[in-house]
């Protein structure tokens, strides 16, 4: 009775979360199970909007990326299904002390669902098939819940003192996230031959208050031709290193720094570096990110270029200040998507020395079954100051070994989606993986 009644309390505090999130002030109340770490799970999942169902869930539970810290490792396998939508198994392996708690079940999606209405199926599963960890989460606090109970009847809706306890969860890393990436592929047949190297490293730090990263990348492009007398080598290589750092301000302002530097044999550039201070405002609060987003961003500082041939300016190196603006906006909600941006870039010598991109994806569902996507992106390009001078040669223009001027560059698809027939057919058959 005892576990029914907890489940039963529990699933009617994830139903009202949503609710209560809106309702969140800058006030702190006491809670009874204020003592008690969230139940830290580990999401193994290559489907799912991890932000989103950690933001939906803060509450009650804490994602981690390794599963050697996890409370509970969750595995989430996914097929399709003979109706066009997925089946999703979800399996729940409890560790350390929840060693002995399993649990396991399956829920369907159907072809017509939007990106939106599967991701809260997928997050009210996550939630409901966690339950019984966390009965035994808090049943292994339950003393420290019962010491508070004088507490927390006279402390209910009361601010908490500045000194009030709370258990923290030790992270050895600090936050810290590291990636290391090599790559590597030949190809080739009598007459040609292809090879390209790649490595690319970053490190990331993430807090509500402040947000780093350093990502560097390296890649190197080797192509051979050779037809009797006509013989010719292609080589283009590309450096590239990122500095990044956001500071939280408020719930709409924040503030940045941004260092890029590198060089690219096919942009004429031996040696770039750039550094923009940044803010930025969000027309949404920042915790609604998930569902929906509009901010508006302004960058200016100074770049340093130095090139392998004189450009057509006849520069062989020069100092600019730059200047970027930029809105952008996105929507995920039951009828659909929509990602847009606009990008104005600038020198700050010469304003007629710019740049602007528009971008645009979306998935709209117009009817049961009926589905419209578009994506395009379309750039003009008034400021490519960094072009070689001189003529280039057949050989740089095919085999792209060299820049070419350009006023503008454009990609877009457009589509439309219909499913019909039978929304109930569950059935999984992985045969010839079609």
């Amino acid at each position: 009775m005892k576990k029914l009644l907890f489940l039963l309390a529990l699933f009617i505090s994830f139903n009202l979360t949503a609710q209560e999130e809106k309702k969140q002030d800058s006030t702190t109340y006491l809670n009874p199970f204020r003592f008690v770490p969230k139940l830290k799970l580990y999401l193994d999942c290559n489907l799912c909007d991890v932000n989103y169902i950690q933001q939906k869930s803060s509450k009650y539970f804490e994602f981690v990326r390794d599963q050697k810290y996890a409370d509970v490792h969750i595995m989430v396998r996914s097929q399709n299904t003979g109706s066009g939508g997925l089946e999703h198994e979800l399996e729940y392996f409890g560790k350390n002390f929840y060693g002995k708690a399993y649990n396991k079940h399956s829920f369907s999606t159907p072809p017509t669902n939007s990106f939106s209405e599967n991701r809260d199926l997928m997050l009210q599963n996550i939630r409901m098939g966690s339950s019984i960890f966390l009965y035994k989460h808090y049943d292994k606090y339950e003393s420290l819940i019962v010491n508070s109970n004088e507490e927390k009847n006279d402390s209910i809706n009361k601010p908490v003192p500045k000194n009030d306890t709370q258990i923290e969860v030790k992270d050895k890393w600090n936050s810290w996230v590291f990636n290391i990436g090599l790559n590597g592929g030949y190809s080739g047949q009598e007459t040609s031959e292809n090879s390209n190297l790649g490595a690319s490293f970053s490190m990331k730090r993430v807090t509500n208050k402040n947000k780093f990263l350093i990502r560097t990348n390296f890649n190197t492009q080797k192509s051979d031709y050779d037809y009797g007398d006509f013989k010719i080598s292609s080589t283009n290589k590309t450096i590239n290193v990122n500095i990044y750092d956001a500071f939280s301000i408020s719930n709409h302002w924040s503030i940045g720094a941004f260092l890029n530097g590198g060089r690219s044999t096919y942009a004429n550039q031996k040696l770039y570096i750039k550094f923009k201070p940044a803010i930025e405002y969000s027309f949404f609060d920042y915790k609604e990110s998930a569902t929906k987003q509009i901010t508006i961003s302004y960058r200016v500082g100074g770049v340093k270029y130095k090139y392998d041939e004189k450009t057509i300016f006849n520069k062989s190196e020069e100092f600019l200040g730059e200047q970027s603006a930029e809105l952008s906006g996105s929507v995920q909600q039951k009828w659909g998507s929509v990602n847009g941006s606009v990008l104005y870039d600038s020198y700050l010598n010469d304003s007629s020395l710019n740049a602007f991109n528009f971008r645009l994806s979306t998935n709209f569902r117009v009817a049961s079954g009926l589905t419209f996507n578009i994506s395009g992106n379309y750039g003009i390009t008034n400021n490519q100051i960094n072009l070689a001078g001189g003529d280039l040669s057949l050989d740089e223009l095919l085999l792209r070994q060299k820049q070419v001027n350009s006023g503008y560059n454009f990609f877009t698809t457009v589509g439309l989606n219909y499913s019909f027939g039978s929304m109930f057919s569950s059935v999984i058959n992985p045969r010839f993986d079609f």
